[in-house]
């Protein structure tokens, strides 16, 4: 394992960390709040970013699947803990659990809260977009992630969006062109979305906050959905289902492959799942409701995909909906979006997957002597990842019942301890109810696995096999 490369990632993180926090200071300055707790998160993290780079000392040396696992982890963990800084910093007497928790929850693109409501409406608003930024970074580091480093990592089933070329040498310079282009991407979308949000009537503050937790799927707030207007709902549908799709869709429409995006399995599946339960949903409300029809139907859209792209925000409060929506609703939460999204969940293609291999098990029944292979995306899947995708899900429905299994043993309820894990691992946590009534232990549970589920699992269990630690 090489320590010196380690420590020269963990010097890049914190120097994006330090431009972030700056991103933070201005918005303080601009609002007229103190802009002390960020210009003092910005320095700390100067501090690191150098003390880093120093101890590194080396150039350009190849990465080993080790050191690629561990820096995923160690970065993530080290974006969350200098991300607790503005909170302490601030001067609420904020604990340091509670605000390593809201960190984790921005950064995952959670969205939950520890805070009593009291402390979260007299937050400064600088904090309210730092909530919703902090979303919007950690939707953008998912994304990197998910499509530049898990693939080469051969996790998870990434494999089959791996965007490799044949011969290595083009390899480096390709990530760079994909990097830059999916920040455009998503700079992009997120601008645009702002626009379209303040040309509704939404006041430049809100549309600017929404317009970064809605395409990260983060889901962060600042005041209550229904008390903007019909057509800001539906730009926010609009915009919450983007950031469910693949970043790898928009880099195809971006090089102009759209035979490509067109045939895309995972994303035909992700559109038919929203149409069909959108449809569902809706119709049960203007069953169930004395809603009118409008109101119905795009509560019903709003529902799905907010659930769908694991956003967690909700036009009405999900308990009040029927209870066959509720159910729906709770389903469609371990789905998830598309690979590669900024999305949560178990994701679309590995649901693909699984039916594709149910659909083979069935046909082998009838035709035992048929030999028929799945394919994906017109990709033959080999064994090997075959079975890392099922096994992905399998893990990933074990996690949960053992996560709900510790929190009834820390006192929770069975059923809130189950909706509290499932929802941390979707990175869906606008719903959870009132954590702030949570004791530290669980709390920190939550965390844990918060960032387990971000990080599509495999990465950080990997760290708990001894073989891992065996000649480093």
């Amino acid at each position: 394992m090489n320590i010196g490369i380690i420590f020269k990632i963990l010097g890049t993180i914190f120097s994006i960390m330090l431009c972030v926090f700056l991103c933070g200071t201005a918005a303080a300055f601009l609002l007229g709040d103190d802009i002390i707790p960020f210009a003092l998160s910005a320095g700390l993290s100067l501090v690191c970013a150098v003390f880093f780079r120093l101890i590194a000392r080396i150039r350009n040396v190849s990465i080993s699947k080790k050191d690629a696992y561990l820096s995923v982890v160690l970065a993530w963990l080290s974006i969350c803990l200098i991300g607790t800084m503005p909170y302490l910093f601030l001067a609420h007497d904020i604990a340091f659990t509670d605000a390593f928790f809201e960190s984790v929850a921005g950064f995952t693109t959670t969205g939950a809260s520890v805070l009593p409501d009291y402390v979260l409406n007299d937050l400064p608003k600088s904090f309210l977009f730092w909530r919703c930024f902090s979303n919007w970074i950690g939707g953008i580091g998912v994304v990197m992630i998910v499509i530049v480093i898990i693939p080469s990592l051969n996790a998870g089933g990434y494999k089959l969006f791996s965007l490799e070329s044949s011969t290595q040498g083009k390899m480096l310079p390709r990530i760079n062109e994909m990097v830059w282009r999916f920040i455009f991407i998503y700079l992009c979308m997120t601008i645009i979305g702002m626009a379209l949000l303040y040309i509704g009537g939404m006041k430049i503050f809100d549309s600017i906050c929404y317009g970064l937790s809605t395409i990260s799927t983060g889901g962060s707030s600042t005041d209550d959905v229904t008390s903007f207007s019909s057509y800001c709902q539906y730009i926010m549908i609009i915009l919450m289902a983007m950031g469910g799709t693949s970043f790898g869709i928009f880099y195809a429409f971006a090089k102009g492959r759209f035979k490509r995006i067109w045939h895309n399995e995972e994303l035909q599946a992700y559109w038919l799942l929203i149409i069909f339960a959108s449809i569902l949903a809706s119709g049960l409300l203007l069953w169930k409701t004395d809603w009118d029809p409008e109101h119905a139907i795009r509560e019903g859209i709003f529902s799905i995909v907010s659930v769908v792209s694991c956003t967690g925000l909700s036009a009405s409060e999900f308990n009040s909906y029927p209870v066959a929506i509720s159910t729906i609703l709770f389903i469609l939460m371990f789905v998830g979006g598309c690979s590669g999204s900024t999305s949560g969940g178990i994701k679309i293609f590995r649901f693909v997957i699984l039916f594709k291999n149910i659909r083979l098990i069935l046909d082998s029944i009838l035709h035992p002597n048929h030999i028929k292979k799945i394919k994906f995306n017109e990709k033959v899947i080999d064994n090997n990842m075959n079975i890392t995708v099922l096994l992905f899900i399998f893990l990933y429905v074990l996690m949960v019942l053992i996560g709900s299994l510790i929190l009834v043993f820390l006192g929770i309820d069975g059923k809130e301890a189950f909706n509290a894990i499932a929802m941390s691992m979707s990175s869906f946590g606008i719903t959870f109810g009132d954590l702030s009534t949570y004791s530290t232990p669980v709390r920190m549970i939550l965390c844990f696995f918060m960032i387990l589920g971000r990080l599509e699992i495999y990465p950080m269990l990997i760290l708990f096999m001894p073989n891992f630690w065996k000649k480093l």
